[in-house]
């Protein structure tokens, strides 16, 4: 009986809309924001306030990193949209995709009178999907919405799901229907969120929430136990498996955060290469990760002591490209994950 054994963590969140998906939910209660250089922001009672006071848009980041297909609900009210405007020109809205290179998908809300020169007419929301590449800001799909979304300054209910390339958004207060779904161009799976505003916009948040499907967990469940672990390690004479310790890290963790100080075990695999499997150690998800899981793999590349690995991140998300493993010396394990500038090392456990 040969398996391996991977355990590595780098965290993410999303929101519930049918029974037969299972998601894991939970309000953030702005502890995971980053205001940057937002000036104004301060949590009054429940609703955390922003103003944007520069000239361009300003994203409030959720530092929850996440996997490819995740849903993110914010309930807010612009407190600039005020009867009697005709068109304020202000937006509000998410940022979707957030890369450390500034990509990402942006949802904007704003808010004007059917005619702009008549106050007297009907207001309606206008949702816009921009996609911004290397700086360069593109429209993608446009829509008027004239329910579902508050167009004075009450309060809305906006829930953006992203799956595949497939981009929905959904409005309303109590049931939530579809006001725009289009096609989007997607990154890296590892990813953020944020509330985006406009230039000069203010808003009041009340609830964010970010979720994803844990389903990934029934994939991840191996054969292995502590003992059955041990006594593979005490008969092999392969000096790749065995026990591994947190060691340290070297990663910016405003775009990545590390799941928990993780002991590890690597075993072979009759197939060739090695299982990572998760024993212990997890703080992000650690009611869900259970000891024993598959937390990746190693396979053997034509340089010595350097492998391709896969690592299932602490959302069960499994990241598959552009992830390597060194091992120094038969004590050392350093995992790379060069696109999101990013290393943990581990030691050999005697």
């Amino acid at each position: 009986m040969r398996k391996l054994l991977l355990v590595i963590t780098l965290c993410a969140t999303i929101l519930t809309m049918g029974a037969v998906t299972r998601y894991s939910n939970a309000s953030n209660n702005f502890a995971t924001l980053d205001y940057g250089f937002l000036q104004s922001a301060k949590i009054d009672g429940k609703v955390l306030t922003m103003r944007n006071e520069h000239l361009a848009p300003t994203i409030v980041q959720d530092t929850t990193m996440l996997p490819h297909d995740y849903r993110y609900c914010l309930i807010a009210s612009c407190q600039n949209n005020k009867p009697g405007k005709s068109k304020d020109g202000m937006y509000w809205g998410a940022s979707l995709d957030i890369q450390a290179n500034g990509d990402r998908i942006d949802v904007e809300i704003s808010c004007d009178n059917s005619d702009m020169h008549n106050d007297l007419l009907s207001r309606e929301a206008q949702v816009r999907v921009s996609q911004i590449v290397d700086g360069k800001k593109s429209v993608v799909k446009q829509v008027a919405v004239d329910k579902g979304i508050n167009a004075f300054n009450g309060e809305s209910k906006l829930i953006f799901d992203l799956k595949g390339d497939a981009l929905k958004v959904y409005a309303g207060k109590k049931s939530s229907e579809i006001v725009l779904e289009t096609s989007v161009a997607r990154p890296h799976p590892t990813s953020h969120v944020g509330v985006l505003l406009g230039p000069d916009a203010q808003l009041a948040v009340r609830h964010t929430l970010v979720a994803f499907n844990h389903e990934t967990k029934r994939k991840i469940t191996t054969e292995w136990t502590m003992e059955t672990l041990t006594q593979h390690f005490a008969q092999s004479k392969d000096p790749m498996e065995g026990f591994w310790e947190y060691l340290d890290r070297d990663m910016q963790e405003t775009w990545v955060k590390m799941g928990g100080r993780y002991t590890l075990a690597t075993v072979g695999k009759e197939s060739g290469g090695y299982d990572i499997i998760y024993c212990d150690g997890a703080q992000v998800g650690k009611a869900e990760w259970q000891p024993f899981m598959l937390k990746g793999t190693l396979e053997a590349t034509i340089f010595s002591n350097t492998y391709n690995a896969t690592w299932i991140d602490a959302t069960f998300e499994p990241i598959t490209e552009d992830v390597q493993a060194q091992v120094e010396g038969d004590v050392i394990l350093t995992v790379k994950f060069p696109v999101l500038n990013a290393q943990l090392r581990f030691s050999k456990r005697h």
